[in-house]
């Protein structure tokens, strides 16, 4: 009986050892979560993007995506839902299209859209010669 019970022990610690963080199994539900939420972010962003903007939603959208998912589980990902909070998602996201921006040269001087001027603006105290 106890060889029994050591081996069902033993059978069950393996099988929930595969299901973690680094396992086959949670890489496959990382990889379908990204898939997933890299069309919705590409589709989203183009239907929303005025015409004509030259944006790489791809490489955005997969930026701010890799950014969410740092560190989670393919559990913890499948997990979320509309309610969870996306604060951080929208930080990864706006973080990266600011990326993108001054990659392709959209952000003159690396100045985020409707960023605040300097303190002082025109009238800023200078630097004595």
């Amino acid at each position: 009986m106890r060889i029994l019970l050591a081996t069902a022990t033993a059978a069950s610690l393996v099988a929930i050892a595969a299901c973690g963080q680094g396992s086959a199994f949670d890489n496959g539900l990382r990889d379908s979560y990204r898939e997933k939420a890299l069309s919705s972010c590409v589709s989203g962003a183009r239907s929303a993007a005025p015409a004509g903007v030259a944006i790489d939603f791809d490489r955005v959208c997969g930026c701010a995506i890799d950014r969410h998912m740092e560190g989670k589980s393919g559990t913890e990902l499948m997990r979320e839902n509309e309610k969870t909070d996306m604060t951080g998602a929208q930080a990864a996201m706006a973080q990266c299209l600011n990326s993108e921006l001054r990659r392709t040269g959209a952000m003159p001087g690396g100045a985020a859209p409707g960023a605040a001027a300097p303190a002082g603006g025109d009238n800023a105290a200078k630097p004595a010669e």
